[in-house]
């Protein structure tokens, strides 16, 4: 099943000392029988030797600085479906604090927020103000 997505804004970042390990961790997914469609995408990339390149699989573009650190995070897909995977994949990773917010198909908006190792998927909650 997949859903339309639309990247609202993200604050992401990985230290260039943790991507050689995140890119580890994304390769174990690709790996796993459980998650075949998942391993088909990352076997089709003729590269996966970068962490770039392997997250690209998943529809996603990272932002590099001139110190080869993770500043940023794109979406190049349309639909998604996997991402639960992969940031679970990336978030020891992940500097604590990072955040990706998007608005789904349905105007519904959440994000992924990272902290301590774990990715959390959180739902915004919208309050309008009373009228006097």
């Amino acid at each position: 099943m997949s859903y339309c997505i639309r990247l609202q804004k993200a604050d992401f970042h990985i230290r260039q000392e943790d991507k050689q390990r995140a890119h580890a961790a994304i390769m174990q997914i690709g790996n796993s029988s459980v998650q075949e469609e998942i391993a088909d995408e990352i076997r089709d990339h003729d590269d996966v030797d970068t962490l770039a390149i392997v997250v690209s699989a998943f529809g996603w573009r990272l932002v590099e600085d001139t110190g080869d650190n993770v500043v940023g995070i794109r979406y190049e897909g349309e639909k998604c479906w996997r991402e639960e995977e992969l940031f679970k994949a990336l978030a020891p990773y992940v500097v604590d604090g990072s955040y990706v917010e998007v608005t789904g198909e349905d105007g519904d908006h959440f994000r992924w927020f990272f902290t301590a190792g774990k990715c959390y998927q959180q739902q915004a909650i919208i309050s309008w103000e009373d009228l006097p």
